[in-house]
């Protein structure tokens, strides 16, 4: 097949080198690696993401490693402390210490979980609850985010003016959205459940830990959003790349870097999105699909920060560079990346 120089252009966007060989996603691997390695959940609901990757002969795992982590038996010593969910995702329940144990076939890992303030800790409205309506759409323009809101009900574009936000659910309308005697019977639960009519449909799972999240919020006054708090300065999403093929997926994991050095699993709070449809499929727990060959990226958001991702479906048995020709380092960059 014949390559433009449009295409040697684009390629130029992207000055990596890829084999031409993708690699088999079996389950065979014979030794892995978990992320991270130990860890500390702080706060009420806090949670974990686990990445389990296959590793290669040197012991280490790369942008072509297999992802494993659906297919491992994770268990925790102490359920009451940390409970461990389908995909490897942790929930602290309690204070106190507790070990993951993870296995795959006769080989088995630990990794330590401590978890603090988990008893006495507070829900945080923009830290806790307003991405999870970011992440539900409700905060979108085509939604309660539009010029004029739906239902007599606005909210800002993806959550960015918190306090405004807060007083459209706890305090205006006569605090009609919220019932502090009954938390389960607030409007801003009941309609997103489904529980009552909704021209949004469900975006709210009754059975969710996010569900419970907001129910918390309200049971303990709906504070608002805390004027001191530190602030999201970066968002991190682990693997940065993967290299594979079609049909191959990955776990994605999302930390945020807070203005205070601290750092927080947000990958249940973290909002996906597939920049080509044809290569990636994308779920809204982070789990990537490829389904297209090419290559394209997820774009992560929590609170206003970005992160990605990038994925590459190499064309390995399709694109041939017979009779190639360099005249600039543009296409040798081009035909090494196509190699």
């Amino acid at each position: 097949m014949r390559l433009t120089r449009r295409v040697a252009s684009f390629a130029f966007l992207t000055l990596f080198a890829f084999s031409p060989l993708g690699l088999s996603l079996s389950a065979e691997a014979k030794t892995f690696q978990v992320q991270p390695a130990a860890a500390k959940l702080q706060g009420k609901f806090a949670r974990l993401q686990l990445l389990v990757s296959a590793t290669d002969a040197n012991g280490q795992a790369t942008d072509r490693s297999p992802d494993l982590t659906t297919q491992a038996e994770i268990t925790s010593s102490a359920p009451n402390i940390v409970q461990v969910f389908e995909g490897g995702r942790l929930l602290a329940l309690g204070d106190g210490q507790a070990t993951i144990t993870v296995k795959i076939g006769d080989e088995t890992q630990t990794m330590a979980v401590t978890a603090v303030g988990v008893t006495a800790g507070e829900i945080d409205y923009k830290t806790d609850v307003a991405p999870i309506l970011t992440k539900a759409n409700c905060a979108t323009a085509a939604c309660h985010a539009s010029q004029f809101g739906k239902g007599g009900f606005k909210l800002s574009v993806v959550g960015f003016d918190a306090q405004s936000d807060f007083e459209a659910i706890a305090r205006a309308a006569r605090q009609r959205r919220v019932a502090f005697a009954r938390p389960e019977e607030s409007l801003i639960l009941l309609k997103p459940s489904m529980s009552v009519a909704h021209g949004g449909g469900r975006r709210l799972d009754p059975a969710s830990v996010e569900y419970q999240i907001f129910k918390t919020w309200i049971e303990t006054g709906a504070p608002p959003p805390r004027k001191e708090a530190s602030k999201v300065v970066k968002v991190s999403v682990s693997p940065t790349r993967r290299v594979g093929q079609v049909g191959a997926s990955q776990q994605l994991r999302v930390v945020a870097h807070y203005s205070d050095d601290s750092v927080r699993d947000v990958t249940p709070l973290a909002k996906f999105d597939s920049m080509d449809d044809g290569v990636l499929a994308i779920a809204p727990d982070g789990v990537a699909t490829c389904v297209g060959k090419g290559q394209t990226a997820v774009m992560v958001i929590y609170e206003g920060q970005a992160g990605i991702s990038t994925f590459v479906v190499p064309y390995a048995d399709s694109v041939k560079l017979a009779g190639w020709q360099d005249n600039n380092f543009v296409d040798q960059l081009a035909a090494n990346k196509f190699r």
